[in-house]
Formats: structure tokens, C-alpha cells, sequence
């Protein structure tokens, strides 16, 4: 049921050709799932988030464009770009566009990331 991405679930056709005892099986095992981050108060955050070193940040926005799960912004009253933290998962893919490295992911060194891209590209 549950994706890559947290709060996103699959059931019935989605899944594979089902018959509909195993569609509706699958849909309330979805309903349950969402249910779980439904009835919380508060979401946690991804365990990796991305950050922006304002300093660096030349607000080209290529992170913005890059970001697969839609976590940055611009704040056009601040002149800076925003990182969602509950919709960051942590790829790196706004640290690898980066000219200036401005873009971080928390917890990690830019050398990490960069040979993790590495290792993903040879692997």
C-alpha cells in the first residue's frame, strides 16, 4: 500500500488487476494507513532534510525546479528560498543542481553527497 514518498498509498487497480474482494481489501488497508498520519496532532519530519545556506543562496532556483517532491519555494518577502520540511525526503537532488552549494542536506557534508551520486550512477 505504501509508496516511496510518506502519506501516499496505492490500493485495487493501482496495485495490479485485482477482483473486487481484493480491491476493497486493499482500499480499506489504505483508508487504515492514511488514517494513522490522519489522527496525529503533529507529523514528523523526515530523519534528512534539506537547508539552504542563505549567504551562498543566489536565488537561482534550480533547487526549486529540481526537487522532486515540490519542498522548496521562494518567499518573495523575505528573498529566500524555503524548504518544507514535512515534504522534504532527504534525496540530495536540490544539493547535486547547486552552483554555489547552497543548498545542504542537514547532517551531511557535501562530499557525502556527492559520492553517494556517484555511487548510484556506477551502481
Amino acid at each position: 500500500m505504501d509508496s516511496l514518498k510518506e502519506g501516499v498509498f496505492a490500493c485495487g487497480l493501482a496495485l495490479s488487476p485485482r477482483c473486487i474482494t481484493e480491491t476493497i481489501a486493499t482500499a480499506a488497508a489504505a483508508a487504515q494507513r492514511s488514517l494513522r498520519i490522519l489522527s496525529q496532532a503533529m507529523l514528523p519530519s523526515g530523519k534528512i532534510v534539506a537547508g539552504v545556506r542563505h549567504s551562498l543562496c543566489s536565488l537561482c532556483e534550480r533547487c526549486i525546479e529540481a526537487c522532486p517532491y515540490g519542498a522548496r519555494i521562494t518567499d518573495p518577502n523575505q528573498g529566500r528560498i524555503l524548504v518544507n520540511p514535512a515534504m522534504c525526503q532527504g534525496c540530495g537532488e536540490c544539493a547535486t543542481v547547486c552552483p554555489n552549494s547552497a543548498s545542504v542536506l542537514e547532517g551531511y557534508r557535501e562530499v557525502q553527497v556527492l559520492n553517494m551520486v556517484d555511487a548510484a550512477l556506477t551502481g
